[in-house]
């Protein structure tokens, strides 16, 4: 609450900038979690796909050794992938979390600003010529 009242009774200019920059951090969309987990589903079904090859063409595995060799070397696979994509995961996560708590944070500001739009009074005036 006091950060609100802080920003209510800033300079205008400042408050026009805490704006700006909430206003674009909100709008930011380049890093899309959607986007970033379907690269991932579809890393997952190639490092998948990759070992089963020689099963699709036409050879037989006939051994459980052979079974197990191959479900080894795709789950091996899918866990290089994963590794290699884990930190585009944590980077997609952290950019969502920012653009949420900016958002929350615009809409505080706007409405804290609205209140004090609403205000009556000799205070009242004196804020407005201020702002």
């Amino acid at each position: 609450m006091e950060r609100l009242q802080r920003f209510a009774v800033a300079a205008h200019e400042e408050q026009v900038a805490t704006l700006a920059a909430l206003r674009a951090a909100h709008a930011d969309e380049s890093n899309s979690l959607s986007l970033g987990f379907g690269g991932i589903a579809a890393a997952f079904l190639i490092a998948l796909m990759v070992p089963a090859s020689p099963v699709l063409n036409g050879m037989t595995l006939d051994t459980i050794a052979e079974w197990t060799s191959l479900l080894l070397v795709s789950v091996g696979l899918a866990l290089v992938v994963l590794a290699a994509l884990t930190p585009a995961m944590f980077l997609s996560a952290r950019d969502a979390a920012r653009r949420e708590r900016a958002t929350v944070w615009l809409r505080a500001f706007e409405e804290e600003l609205a209140r004090y739009h609403r205000k009556r009074g000799r205070a009242a005036r004196q804020w407005k010529r201020a702002h």
